[in-house]
Protein backbone atom coordinates (compact mmCIF):
# COMPACT_ATOMS: atom_id res chain seq x y z
CA UNK A 1 0.00 0.00 0.00
CA UNK A 2 1.35 3.28 -1.01
CA UNK A 3 1.45 6.72 0.91
CA UNK A 4 1.02 4.93 4.78
CA UNK A 5 2.56 7.69 6.34
CA UNK A 6 0.24 10.39 5.25
CA UNK A 7 -3.31 11.47 4.12
CA UNK A 8 -4.73 9.99 0.95
CA UNK A 9 -7.73 9.53 -1.27
CA UNK A 10 -8.29 6.16 -3.07
CA UNK A 11 -10.05 7.74 -6.72
CA UNK A 12 -11.93 5.25 -9.03
CA UNK A 13 -13.24 6.68 -12.18
CA UNK A 14 -12.47 10.03 -10.96
CA UNK A 15 -14.74 8.98 -7.38
CA UNK A 16 -13.65 8.89 -3.70
CA UNK A 17 -13.99 5.44 -2.64
CA UNK A 18 -11.53 5.03 0.16
CA UNK A 19 -10.46 7.55 2.73
CA UNK A 20 -7.31 6.88 5.34
CA UNK A 21 -8.09 8.09 9.16
CA UNK A 22 -5.37 10.83 8.58
CA UNK A 23 -6.97 12.67 5.82
CA UNK A 24 -9.76 12.78 7.87
CA UNK A 25 -8.01 14.24 10.95
CA UNK A 26 -6.26 16.99 8.15
CA UNK A 27 -9.58 17.97 6.42
CA UNK A 28 -11.89 17.49 9.85
CA UNK A 29 -14.58 16.29 7.51
CA UNK A 30 -16.22 12.88 8.15
CA UNK A 31 -15.95 10.08 5.78
CA UNK A 32 -19.29 10.17 4.66
CA UNK A 33 -18.89 13.27 3.58
CA UNK A 34 -16.11 12.27 1.39
CA UNK A 35 -16.79 9.05 0.50
CA UNK A 36 -18.58 8.32 -3.03
CA UNK A 37 -18.32 11.66 -4.17
CA UNK A 38 -16.57 13.32 -7.62
CA UNK A 39 -13.09 14.29 -7.07
CA UNK A 40 -13.77 17.83 -7.83
CA UNK A 41 -16.64 18.16 -5.27
CA UNK A 42 -14.32 17.02 -2.96
CA UNK A 43 -11.87 19.84 -4.06
CA UNK A 44 -14.21 22.30 -4.08
CA UNK A 45 -15.74 21.25 -0.18
CA UNK A 46 -11.65 21.63 0.45
CA UNK A 47 -11.98 25.19 -1.05
CA UNK A 48 -9.22 24.20 -3.78
CA UNK A 49 -8.12 24.60 -7.42
CA UNK A 50 -8.55 21.49 -9.20
CA UNK A 51 -4.76 20.55 -10.34
CA UNK A 52 -5.24 18.31 -13.51
CA UNK A 53 -7.71 16.47 -16.05
CA UNK A 54 -9.60 13.28 -15.42
CA UNK A 55 -6.33 9.95 -15.36
CA UNK A 56 -3.54 12.78 -16.13
CA UNK A 57 -0.04 12.38 -14.37
CA UNK A 58 1.13 15.04 -11.91
CA UNK A 59 4.52 16.27 -12.64
CA UNK A 60 6.05 15.08 -9.27
CA UNK A 61 4.34 17.04 -6.82
CA UNK A 62 1.75 20.29 -6.94
CA UNK A 63 1.63 22.34 -3.97
CA UNK A 64 -1.62 24.18 -2.62
CA UNK A 65 -3.55 26.12 0.05
CA UNK A 66 -6.66 23.56 1.44
CA UNK A 67 -9.11 24.66 3.62
CA UNK A 68 -10.88 22.22 6.32
CA UNK A 69 -13.99 21.96 7.61
CA UNK A 70 -13.20 24.73 10.15
CA UNK A 71 -11.86 26.88 7.40
CA UNK A 72 -8.17 26.74 8.45
CA UNK A 73 -5.66 26.96 6.15
CA UNK A 74 -3.17 24.01 5.13
CA UNK A 75 -0.14 24.09 2.67
CA UNK A 76 0.32 20.39 1.35
CA UNK A 77 1.94 18.67 -1.48
CA UNK A 78 0.08 16.55 -3.61
CA UNK A 79 1.46 13.33 -4.71
CA UNK A 80 -0.59 11.44 -7.92
CA UNK A 81 0.62 7.88 -8.10
CA UNK A 82 -0.92 4.55 -10.01
CA UNK A 83 -2.18 1.62 -8.10
CA UNK A 84 -1.52 -1.71 -9.49
CA UNK A 85 -3.85 -3.95 -8.07
CA UNK A 86 -6.90 -1.65 -9.29
CA UNK A 87 -7.54 0.88 -12.53
CA UNK A 88 -8.02 3.84 -9.73
CA UNK A 89 -4.96 6.16 -8.57
CA UNK A 90 -4.09 7.43 -4.77
CA UNK A 91 -3.83 10.70 -4.39
CA UNK A 92 -1.44 11.78 -1.18
CA UNK A 93 -1.66 15.44 0.64
CA UNK A 94 1.56 15.87 2.58
CA UNK A 95 1.24 19.33 4.96
CA UNK A 96 4.30 21.56 4.44
CA UNK A 97 6.61 21.97 7.64
CA UNK A 98 6.16 25.22 9.20
CA UNK A 99 3.67 26.36 7.18
CA UNK A 100 0.63 27.43 9.12
CA UNK A 101 -0.15 31.04 9.13
CA UNK A 102 -0.78 31.40 12.96
CA UNK A 103 2.69 30.07 13.47
CA UNK A 104 4.61 31.45 10.32
CA UNK A 105 3.16 35.15 11.15
CA UNK A 106 2.26 34.88 14.80
CA UNK A 107 2.13 38.67 14.83
CA UNK A 108 -0.26 39.19 12.06
CA UNK A 109 -1.89 36.10 14.02
CA UNK A 110 -2.59 38.44 17.01
CA UNK A 111 -3.36 42.01 15.24
CA UNK A 112 -6.28 39.58 13.53
CA UNK A 113 -7.37 39.15 16.89
CA UNK A 114 -8.17 42.31 17.33
CA UNK A 115 -11.42 44.14 15.97
CA UNK A 116 -10.05 47.66 15.53
CA UNK A 117 -8.90 47.57 12.39
CA UNK A 118 -9.66 44.49 9.69
CA UNK A 119 -7.02 42.03 8.87
CA UNK A 120 -6.91 40.37 5.73
CA UNK A 121 -4.13 37.63 4.36
CA UNK A 122 -4.51 36.45 0.91
CA UNK A 123 -2.03 34.16 -1.57
CA UNK A 124 -1.35 35.05 -4.95
CA UNK A 125 -0.03 32.19 -5.97
CA UNK A 126 -2.27 30.69 -8.44
CA UNK A 127 -4.34 33.43 -8.09
CA UNK A 128 -5.26 36.23 -5.21
CA UNK A 129 -7.02 33.70 -2.36
CA UNK A 130 -7.99 35.13 1.20
CA UNK A 131 -6.57 32.67 3.48
CA UNK A 132 -7.88 33.94 6.42
CA UNK A 133 -9.55 37.40 7.68
CA UNK A 134 -11.06 38.74 11.25
CA UNK A 135 -14.64 40.09 11.02
CA UNK A 136 -13.51 43.49 10.97
CA UNK A 137 -12.44 42.85 7.79
CA UNK A 138 -14.75 40.56 6.33
CA UNK A 139 -17.83 42.96 7.20
CA UNK A 140 -16.45 45.65 4.59
CA UNK A 141 -17.78 43.85 1.77
CA UNK A 142 -21.42 43.35 0.83
CA UNK A 143 -23.38 40.02 1.65
CA UNK A 144 -22.61 37.13 0.93
CA UNK A 145 -18.56 38.38 1.26
CA UNK A 146 -18.97 39.27 4.73
CA UNK A 147 -19.84 35.68 5.66
CA UNK A 148 -16.92 34.06 6.60
CA UNK A 149 -18.09 30.49 5.30
CA UNK A 150 -18.44 32.46 2.06
CA UNK A 151 -15.39 34.34 1.74
CA UNK A 152 -12.41 32.04 3.35
CA UNK A 153 -10.69 30.70 0.42
CA UNK A 154 -12.51 32.21 -2.81
CA UNK A 155 -10.63 34.51 -4.98
CA UNK A 156 -10.76 38.04 -4.09
CA UNK A 157 -13.12 38.83 -7.15
CA UNK A 158 -15.63 36.58 -6.08
CA UNK A 159 -15.80 38.22 -3.12
CA UNK A 160 -15.82 41.67 -3.79
CA UNK A 161 -18.61 42.55 -5.94
CA UNK A 162 -17.61 44.84 -8.75
CA UNK A 163 -13.76 44.39 -8.36
CA UNK A 164 -13.08 43.50 -11.73
CA UNK A 165 -11.74 46.84 -13.84
CA UNK A 166 -11.97 48.60 -10.46
CA UNK A 167 -9.59 51.01 -9.07
CA UNK A 168 -8.70 48.40 -6.22
CA UNK A 169 -7.77 45.56 -8.70
CA UNK A 170 -5.30 48.50 -10.55
CA UNK A 171 -3.81 48.39 -7.10
CA UNK A 172 -3.53 44.58 -6.76
CA UNK A 173 -2.23 44.34 -10.14
CA UNK A 174 0.62 46.76 -9.42
CA UNK A 175 1.62 45.21 -6.76
CA UNK A 176 1.87 41.67 -8.34
CA UNK A 177 3.92 43.51 -10.80
CA UNK A 178 6.22 45.69 -9.05
CA UNK A 179 6.03 43.48 -5.28
CA UNK A 180 6.41 46.77 -3.65
CA UNK A 181 3.72 47.73 -0.73
CA UNK A 182 0.72 50.04 -1.35
CA UNK A 183 -0.67 52.58 1.80
CA UNK A 184 -3.81 54.87 0.46
CA UNK A 185 -4.32 58.16 3.38
CA UNK A 186 -7.79 58.19 1.70
CA UNK A 187 -9.01 55.85 -0.76
CA UNK A 188 -12.80 55.50 -2.22
CA UNK A 189 -14.61 52.50 -3.45
CA UNK A 190 -17.68 52.55 -5.46
CA UNK A 191 -18.42 48.90 -6.58
CA UNK A 192 -20.57 47.75 -3.49
CA UNK A 193 -24.31 47.99 -3.68
CA UNK A 194 -24.68 50.88 -0.78
CA UNK A 195 -23.22 54.20 -1.67
CA UNK A 196 -19.22 54.51 -1.96
CA UNK A 197 -17.20 53.88 0.43
CA UNK A 198 -13.64 55.55 2.09
CA UNK A 199 -10.83 53.09 3.26
CA UNK A 200 -7.35 53.92 4.69
CA UNK A 201 -5.77 50.67 3.17
CA UNK A 202 -2.17 49.48 3.78
CA UNK A 203 -0.81 46.42 1.42
CA UNK A 204 2.42 44.52 2.64
CA UNK A 205 3.84 41.86 -0.15
CA UNK A 206 5.81 38.93 1.61
CA UNK A 207 8.53 36.79 -0.41
CA UNK A 208 9.25 33.52 -0.25
CA UNK A 209 12.35 31.91 -1.92
CA UNK A 210 12.38 34.96 -3.83
CA UNK A 211 8.85 34.61 -5.03
CA UNK A 212 6.13 37.12 -4.21
CA UNK A 213 3.63 34.33 -2.27
CA UNK A 214 1.08 36.51 0.14
CA UNK A 215 -0.24 39.48 0.62
CA UNK A 216 -0.95 41.02 4.31
CA UNK A 217 -3.88 43.71 4.31
CA UNK A 218 -4.43 46.39 6.89
CA UNK A 219 -7.85 48.27 6.15
CA UNK A 220 -9.77 50.83 8.07
CA UNK A 221 -13.47 51.89 6.99
CA UNK A 222 -13.18 55.90 7.22
CA UNK A 223 -16.60 56.76 5.41
CA UNK A 224 -18.21 57.88 8.70
CA UNK A 225 -15.04 60.40 9.25
CA UNK A 226 -14.87 61.57 5.65
CA UNK A 227 -18.54 61.80 5.01
CA UNK A 228 -18.81 64.05 8.05
CA UNK A 229 -15.59 65.98 7.08
CA UNK A 230 -17.38 66.35 3.36
CA UNK A 231 -20.69 67.41 5.18
CA UNK A 232 -18.74 69.70 7.12
CA UNK A 233 -17.16 71.14 3.65
CA UNK A 234 -20.77 71.62 2.51
CA UNK A 235 -22.00 73.28 5.50
CA UNK A 236 -19.29 75.60 5.64
CA UNK A 237 -20.17 76.31 1.95
CA UNK A 238 -23.81 76.99 2.85
CA UNK A 239 -22.76 78.96 5.57
CA UNK A 240 -19.98 81.20 3.31
CA UNK A 241 -22.87 81.22 0.88
CA UNK A 242 -25.62 82.58 3.21
CA UNK A 243 -23.01 85.07 4.77
CA UNK A 244 -22.70 86.18 1.10
CA UNK A 245 -25.91 87.06 0.91
CA UNK A 246 -26.58 87.89 3.92
CA UNK A 247 -23.66 90.43 3.54
CA UNK A 248 -25.39 91.63 0.52
CA UNK A 249 -28.68 92.33 1.85
CA UNK A 250 -27.21 94.05 4.48
CA UNK A 251 -25.09 96.24 2.43
CA UNK A 252 -28.58 96.75 -0.08
CA UNK A 253 -30.27 97.65 3.84
CA UNK A 254 -27.31 100.50 4.56
CA UNK A 255 -27.97 101.68 0.95
CA UNK A 256 -31.68 102.17 1.48
CA UNK A 257 -31.19 103.83 4.80
CA UNK A 258 -28.70 105.62 3.43
CA UNK A 259 -31.28 106.92 0.45
CA UNK A 260 -34.15 107.13 3.08
CA UNK A 261 -31.96 109.34 5.44
CA UNK A 262 -30.87 111.69 2.85
CA UNK A 263 -34.82 111.93 1.30
CA UNK A 264 -35.69 112.48 5.14
CA UNK A 265 -33.08 114.71 5.58
CA UNK A 266 -34.17 117.50 3.00
CA UNK A 267 -37.16 118.40 4.43
CA UNK A 268 -36.58 118.04 7.59
CA UNK A 269 -33.48 121.22 7.09
CA UNK A 270 -36.34 122.64 5.18
CA UNK A 271 -38.49 122.91 7.92
CA UNK A 272 -36.01 123.59 10.55
CA UNK A 273 -34.99 126.64 8.13
CA UNK A 274 -39.02 128.09 8.42
CA UNK A 275 -38.72 128.14 11.88
CA UNK A 276 -35.53 129.76 12.42
CA UNK A 277 -36.84 132.10 9.99
CA UNK A 278 -40.31 132.62 11.98
CA UNK A 279 -37.74 133.04 15.22
CA UNK A 280 -36.24 135.59 13.66
CA UNK A 281 -38.25 137.38 11.15
CA UNK A 282 -41.37 137.12 12.79
CA UNK A 283 -40.34 137.12 16.43
CA UNK A 284 -43.24 140.04 17.20
CA UNK A 285 -45.54 138.58 15.53
CA UNK A 286 -45.91 135.23 17.36
CA UNK A 287 -48.31 135.33 20.42
CA UNK A 288 -47.01 133.40 23.32
CA UNK A 289 -49.30 129.76 22.35
CA UNK A 290 -48.11 129.41 18.84
CA UNK A 291 -44.83 130.11 19.89
CA UNK A 292 -45.49 126.85 22.34
CA UNK A 293 -46.40 125.43 18.90
CA UNK A 294 -43.36 126.28 17.03
CA UNK A 295 -41.52 124.72 19.97
CA UNK A 296 -42.71 121.62 19.71
CA UNK A 297 -42.15 121.38 15.94
CA UNK A 298 -38.37 122.76 16.44
CA UNK A 299 -37.63 120.03 19.29
CA UNK A 300 -39.21 117.23 17.62
CA UNK A 301 -37.63 118.47 13.96
CA UNK A 302 -34.31 118.64 15.87
CA UNK A 303 -34.76 114.71 17.38
CA UNK A 304 -35.68 113.27 13.58
CA UNK A 305 -32.64 114.75 12.76
CA UNK A 306 -30.68 113.67 15.16
CA UNK A 307 -32.22 109.65 14.07
CA UNK A 308 -31.81 110.67 10.95
CA UNK A 309 -27.84 111.61 11.42
CA UNK A 310 -27.20 108.54 13.28
CA UNK A 311 -28.60 106.40 10.25
CA UNK A 312 -26.51 108.34 7.85
CA UNK A 313 -23.57 107.30 9.91
CA UNK A 314 -23.74 103.63 11.01
CA UNK A 315 -24.67 103.05 7.06
CA UNK A 316 -21.99 105.14 6.23
CA UNK A 317 -19.66 102.99 8.45
CA UNK A 318 -20.83 100.06 7.47
CA UNK A 319 -20.37 100.33 3.93
CA UNK A 320 -16.82 102.13 4.17
CA UNK A 321 -17.70 105.49 3.59
CA UNK A 322 -17.42 106.49 6.93
CA UNK A 323 -14.25 108.35 6.80
CA UNK A 324 -12.10 110.76 9.47
CA UNK A 325 -10.25 114.27 9.04
CA UNK A 326 -7.72 115.00 11.62
CA UNK A 327 -6.46 118.59 12.22
CA UNK A 328 -4.28 119.88 14.66
CA UNK A 329 -6.77 121.08 17.47
CA UNK A 330 -6.18 122.33 20.81
CA UNK A 331 -8.28 119.12 22.40
CA UNK A 332 -8.54 120.79 26.16
CA UNK A 333 -10.27 123.93 24.55
CA UNK A 334 -12.14 122.35 22.58
CA UNK A 335 -13.30 119.61 25.02
CA UNK A 336 -13.91 122.57 27.30
CA UNK A 337 -16.38 124.34 24.28
CA UNK A 338 -18.19 121.21 23.93
CA UNK A 339 -19.17 120.78 27.80
CA UNK A 340 -20.16 124.41 27.82
CA UNK A 341 -22.15 124.30 24.80
CA UNK A 342 -24.52 121.80 26.44
CA UNK A 343 -24.27 123.85 29.71
CA UNK A 344 -28.15 125.21 29.30
CA UNK A 345 -29.47 121.93 28.80
CA UNK A 346 -28.40 120.40 31.91
CA UNK A 347 -29.59 123.72 34.13
CA UNK A 348 -33.19 122.77 32.90
CA UNK A 349 -32.41 120.52 35.34
CA UNK A 350 -30.47 121.82 37.89
CA UNK A 351 -27.56 119.72 37.05
CA UNK A 352 -24.22 121.12 38.12
CA UNK A 353 -21.78 120.27 35.48
CA UNK A 354 -17.57 120.81 36.38
CA UNK A 355 -14.84 120.41 33.93
CA UNK A 356 -11.29 119.62 35.09
CA UNK A 357 -8.34 118.71 33.17
CA UNK A 358 -4.70 117.79 33.93
CA UNK A 359 -3.55 120.00 31.05
CA UNK A 360 -4.27 123.35 30.06
CA UNK A 361 -3.32 123.38 26.81
CA UNK A 362 -2.42 120.48 24.31
CA UNK A 363 -2.51 120.16 20.08
CA UNK A 364 -3.08 117.07 19.18
CA UNK A 365 -4.67 115.81 15.45
CA UNK A 366 -8.01 114.85 15.91
CA UNK A 367 -11.40 114.65 13.87
CA UNK A 368 -12.90 117.32 15.64
CA UNK A 369 -16.58 116.81 14.71
CA UNK A 370 -16.51 112.83 15.30
CA UNK A 371 -14.65 114.00 18.30
CA UNK A 372 -17.65 116.54 19.16
CA UNK A 373 -20.59 113.52 18.66
CA UNK A 374 -19.07 111.29 20.84
CA UNK A 375 -18.89 113.93 23.95
CA UNK A 376 -22.30 115.58 23.01
CA UNK A 377 -23.97 112.02 22.93
CA UNK A 378 -22.28 110.97 26.58
CA UNK A 379 -22.87 113.99 27.99
CA UNK A 380 -26.26 114.26 26.69
CA UNK A 381 -27.07 110.81 28.29
CA UNK A 382 -25.64 111.72 31.43
CA UNK A 383 -28.00 114.80 31.67
CA UNK A 384 -30.65 112.63 30.61
CA UNK A 385 -30.61 109.98 33.31
CA UNK A 386 -29.76 112.09 36.32
CA UNK A 387 -32.02 113.72 38.72
CA UNK A 388 -32.96 117.50 39.11
CA UNK A 389 -29.80 118.53 41.21
CA UNK A 390 -27.22 116.17 39.89
CA UNK A 391 -24.11 116.47 39.38
CA UNK A 392 -21.75 115.57 36.21
CA UNK A 393 -17.95 115.47 36.00
CA UNK A 394 -16.02 115.75 32.85
CA UNK A 395 -12.37 115.06 33.39
CA UNK A 396 -9.50 115.20 30.75
CA UNK A 397 -6.18 113.32 31.61
CA UNK A 398 -2.93 112.37 29.15
CA UNK A 399 -0.69 109.98 30.45
CA UNK A 400 1.78 107.43 28.78
CA UNK A 401 1.38 103.78 28.02
CA UNK A 402 4.08 101.06 26.46
CA UNK A 403 5.52 104.60 25.12
CA UNK A 404 2.42 106.24 23.43
CA UNK A 405 0.36 108.83 25.15
CA UNK A 406 -2.74 108.17 25.66
CA UNK A 407 -6.07 111.16 26.43
CA UNK A 408 -8.60 109.77 28.72
CA UNK A 409 -12.00 111.50 29.20
CA UNK A 410 -14.35 110.49 32.00
CA UNK A 411 -17.91 111.81 32.17
CA UNK A 412 -19.32 110.70 35.70
CA UNK A 413 -22.94 111.42 36.69
CA UNK A 414 -24.58 110.40 40.24
CA UNK A 415 -27.80 109.24 38.26
CA UNK A 416 -30.25 105.74 38.29
CA UNK A 417 -27.12 104.05 36.86
CA UNK A 418 -27.10 101.00 34.99
CA UNK A 419 -28.85 97.59 35.59
CA UNK A 420 -25.56 95.27 35.79
CA UNK A 421 -27.56 92.90 33.59
CA UNK A 422 -27.44 95.44 30.87
CA UNK A 423 -23.54 96.52 31.23
CA UNK A 424 -22.76 94.88 28.25
CA UNK A 425 -25.42 95.50 25.99
CA UNK A 426 -25.89 99.01 25.76
CA UNK A 427 -23.37 99.43 22.79
CA UNK A 428 -25.78 96.88 20.84
CA UNK A 429 -28.53 98.59 18.40
CA UNK A 430 -31.70 99.60 19.76
CA UNK A 431 -30.31 98.77 23.50
CA UNK A 432 -31.89 101.69 26.41
CA UNK A 433 -32.56 101.84 29.85
CA UNK A 434 -35.95 102.21 31.08
CA UNK A 435 -36.45 104.95 33.96
CA UNK A 436 -39.07 106.82 35.16
CA UNK A 437 -36.47 109.84 34.84
CA UNK A 438 -36.40 108.96 30.76
CA UNK A 439 -40.16 108.80 30.60
CA UNK A 440 -39.96 112.45 28.67
CA UNK A 441 -36.20 111.82 26.95
CA UNK A 442 -37.16 108.93 24.27
CA UNK A 443 -34.66 107.82 21.86
CA UNK A 444 -34.02 104.56 19.56
CA UNK A 445 -30.90 103.12 20.96
CA UNK A 446 -28.79 104.13 18.87
CA UNK A 447 -26.55 106.77 20.02
CA UNK A 448 -23.81 104.59 21.82
CA UNK A 449 -23.94 102.13 19.09
CA UNK A 450 -22.51 105.06 17.04
CA UNK A 451 -20.09 106.36 19.82
CA UNK A 452 -18.71 103.43 19.89
CA UNK A 453 -17.84 103.04 15.99
CA UNK A 454 -16.36 106.53 16.35
CA UNK A 455 -14.30 105.45 19.02
CA UNK A 456 -13.28 102.03 17.30
CA UNK A 457 -12.40 104.53 14.00
CA UNK A 458 -10.30 106.74 16.31
CA UNK A 459 -8.28 103.65 17.35
CA UNK A 460 -9.69 104.19 20.92
CA UNK A 461 -11.42 102.70 22.87
CA UNK A 462 -14.45 103.17 25.58
CA UNK A 463 -15.84 101.38 28.82
CA UNK A 464 -18.58 102.05 31.41
CA UNK A 465 -18.72 101.23 35.22
CA UNK A 466 -22.27 101.79 37.19
CA UNK A 467 -24.03 101.08 39.68
CA UNK A 468 -27.89 101.35 40.38
CA UNK A 469 -29.09 104.23 42.17
CA UNK A 470 -25.60 105.87 42.29
CA UNK A 471 -24.53 106.23 39.06
CA UNK A 472 -22.25 106.04 35.87
CA UNK A 473 -18.72 106.63 34.43
CA UNK A 474 -17.62 106.44 31.00
CA UNK A 475 -14.29 106.06 30.03
CA UNK A 476 -13.39 106.93 26.40
CA UNK A 477 -9.22 106.39 25.94
CA UNK A 478 -7.71 107.69 22.76
CA UNK A 479 -4.51 107.58 21.49
CA UNK A 480 -2.52 111.40 21.05
CA UNK A 481 -2.09 111.07 17.32
CA UNK A 482 0.64 113.08 16.06
CA UNK A 483 0.13 116.68 14.86
CA UNK A 484 -0.63 116.88 10.94
CA UNK A 485 1.51 119.61 9.22
CA UNK A 486 -1.62 122.21 9.28
CA UNK A 487 -1.46 124.67 12.30
CA UNK A 488 -3.70 124.35 15.22
CA UNK A 489 -7.06 126.20 15.53
CA UNK A 490 -9.20 127.46 17.45
CA UNK A 491 -12.88 125.78 17.34
CA UNK A 492 -14.59 129.00 18.63
CA UNK A 493 -15.24 130.09 14.63
CA UNK A 494 -16.95 126.96 13.96
CA UNK A 495 -18.26 124.27 16.76
CA UNK A 496 -18.61 126.64 19.69
CA UNK A 497 -20.70 128.85 17.92
CA UNK A 498 -22.97 127.79 14.88
CA UNK A 499 -22.17 123.90 14.35
CA UNK A 500 -21.80 123.40 17.89
CA UNK A 501 -24.47 125.09 19.26
CA UNK A 502 -26.67 123.28 16.30
CA UNK A 503 -24.83 119.94 17.45
CA UNK A 504 -25.90 120.14 21.19
CA UNK A 505 -29.50 121.16 19.99
CA UNK A 506 -29.70 118.26 17.81
CA UNK A 507 -28.15 115.87 20.54
CA UNK A 508 -30.15 116.93 23.42
CA UNK A 509 -33.51 117.37 21.47
CA UNK A 510 -35.02 114.31 23.33
CA UNK A 511 -33.99 115.24 27.53
CA UNK A 512 -36.41 117.83 28.00
CA UNK A 513 -39.94 118.98 26.46
CA UNK A 514 -39.38 122.96 25.90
Amino acid sequence: MVFETGPYLWVEHEIIVKVNPLFLQLTMYPEKDLLGKSLKEVFSLLRMTYPFKDTEELPGSVDAFLFNRSLEVREVSILKRRVSEFSGYVLGFFEKPASRIDRKFPLVHLMKSYALKGIGIFTVTPDIILLDANQTFLNFFDAPGNQREYSIGRPIHEIVKGWIGSNSEQVWRNILATGEPFQSGEYCYMGFERSPTYWQTTMLPVFELGQLKYVFEMTEDITENVLKVKQNEEQAQVIKEQKRVLEENLRMKDELISILSHEFKTPLAVINSAIQAMETLCRDEITPSIQKYVKHIKQNVLRQLRLVNNFLDISRHNAGRLTLQPQNVDIVYLTRAIVDSIVLYAQQKQIRIDFHSSRSRKIIAIDDEKYGRILLNLLSNAIKYSPNGGQIDVRLAFRTRDKHQIMTVRIIDNGVGIPKDKLNIIFDRFQRIENSLTSQAEGTGFGLTLVKLLVEMMHGRISVKSKEDVGTCFTLELPVAEQSVLPAHQPQNELSDRRLIQAASIECSDIYEA
